[in-house]
């Protein structure tokens, strides 16, 4: 996918986009600006639940009231912790860890 693509997007939707891309992150349009986030490089051991960790932290993010960007980069390394262990929601990291 490329930010040309997303960007055409985000102009015929006339909304701001997300895409999640498993180990490779996430790409993102917010008010005309296109912008990946790059997923730390992790063991899976199990990915459920790893996309409601992915919106949960991005939520808590725009609700802390960070930018897009800074939530989309908690959301994908909180994401990619979650899937390190086995099991979903008892193993989300804390938003505490996510800094």
């Amino acid at each position: 996918m490329t930010a040309h693509t997303f960007a055409a997007w985000f102009k015929q939707l006339e909304c701001s986009l997300i895409v999640t891309l498993g180990e490779k992150g996430a790409i993102a349009c917010h008010e005309g600006v296109v912008f990946r986030v790059e997923a730390p490089a992790v063991k899976a051991l199990d990915t459920a639940g790893t996309g409601d960790c992915f919106v949960g932290f991005f939520a808590a993010g725009l609700d802390a009231e960070l930018t897009w960007q800074e939530s989309i980069t908690r959301a994908v390394g909180a994401a990619s912790d979650s899937v390190t262990r086995l099991g979903a929601q008892s193993f989300y990291p804390d938003r505490q860890a996510q800094h």
